[in-house]
């Protein structure tokens, strides 16, 4: 199953995805897939996901605020949000899990244009095609504890940054870009505290991170990633990077590019 929040009257969504059900339960039994338009309101998606089999598209309309718990996403597959699309209303997710997801576009395991938080949730093994390989914002996003392992894509392997946003205790471990940004790729403003990227590579720049805009690191870790001489293994820095007790040590080939370019941080 898959999720699509969109505003507006209610109207039928094109059918696409595989696979989803609660923590802890079995996956219902092989149906017919099909569109289920859902009011927005989280005991309305609390049924409908109840009800749905695998394939189905949920389609949540109208504005308001929905809340998963505890839900996880697996194999589904779309042009943008292969798990989730968040394109109006409120999404919050408290302890989700998105596995194995697939975008042609971006997000490969959520996309979101309106608002979204995200809690306590995991990414793993998604692949967003262009952009996003777990998660995609362009809206307006509050992440906390959140961890992002193996998802790939061409620019920003675990998260692509599109618009302000602020993460709280993240890790972000063996995420790849076949371009830049392994672990994130932000082109807006990004402020990140208590998280740990270690071990996420990029073809081009940015192992770590690839910054075309602001990005404020505070009591963070930028760890052993990897981008080609002069890339950034750990830093690729084309605006301002601003480090706060913030460790970026033994990524390679450097650590942070170009030289100089980040206060604190050094080869």
């Amino acid at each position: 199953m898959r999720i699509k929040f969109r505003p507006g009257a209610m109207a039928a969504a094109a059918a696409g995805g595989l696979a989803v059900a609660s923590l802890g339960t079995a996956a219902p039994a092989l149906a017919a897939p099909i569109a289920v338009n859902v009011p927005c309101s989280t005991t309305a998606l609390s049924n409908a996901i109840s009800a749905a089999v695998d394939g189905d598209v949920l389609e949540v309309v109208g504005p308001g605020t929905s809340t998963l718990n505890k839900d996880s996403f697996t194999r589904n597959s779309s042009e943008y949000g292969g798990g989730i699309e968040v394109e109006g209303g409120t999404l919050d997710v408290n302890t989700g899990h998105f596995q194995q997801n697939t975008a042609t576009d971006e997000g490969g395991g959520v996309s979101n244009y309106g608002r979204m938080t995200l809690d306590n949730t995991t990414f793993n093994a998604n692949n967003g095609g262009g952009h996003g390989g777990g998660f995609y914002n362009t809206g307006q996003a509050t992440v906390n504890k959140i961890v992002l392992a193996r998802n790939t894509a061409t620019d920003g392997g675990g998260i692509f940054v599109d618009n302000a946003m602020t993460l709280n205790g993240g890790l972000f471990t063996g995420n790849a870009a076949s371009y830049r940004g392994g672990g994130i790729y932000n082109t807006d403003s990004l402020t990140i505290g208590g998280t740990t990227l270690q071990q996420n590579t990029a073809s081009s720049g940015g192992g770590g991170i690839y910054n075309s805009s602001v990005v404020d690191l505070n009591d963070s870790k930028v760890v052993y990633n990897h981008a080609p001489a002069g890339e950034g293994g750990g830093i690729y820095n084309g605006y301002i990077v601003n480090l706060t007790n913030t460790t970026v040590r033994f990524n390679t080939a450097d650590n942070c590019s170009p030289s100089l370019s980040v206060s604190g941080c050094t080869g």
